[in-house]
């Protein structure tokens, strides 16, 4: 026959060892959480780097466009500023003070 004071021993073991199992199980889950947490933010993370890829890809393209248009302007801007102030000296009949100035700018 068990007394009393076993089955309170054995009953309390029992209840610890039920409370132990809830913790280990809710840590378990919590561990499976942070996994998942963590495997969304990896998917995140490539996709942010495929963003950035495509982005350095189309600021190179711009780049290469705006060294175009600064190269072409740079080779225009002395002829189409030359052919202007004729064209002023020819409607004006006198070269006024901004087309010194352009003539300087152009020189420089």
């Amino acid at each position: 026959m068990t007394s009393s004071s076993d089955n309170d021993k054995s009953d309390f073991i029992l209840l610890k060892f039920k409370i132990t199992e809830q913790k280990q199980l809710s840590m378990e889950q919590k561990q499976l959480n942070i996994e998942q947490k963590q495997i969304n933010i990896e998917k995140m993370l490539f996709k942010l780097n495929d963003k950035l890829d495509k982005i350095s890809h189309e600021t190179e393209r711009m780049d290469n466009h705006v060294s175009f248009v600064e190269d072409v302007y740079n080779s225009v801007k002395s002829p189409f500023h030359y052919i202007m102030n004729k064209v002023n000296y020819l409607l004006i009949g006198n070269t006024s003070e901004e087309t010194l100035i352009v003539n300087k700018q152009i020189k420089d």
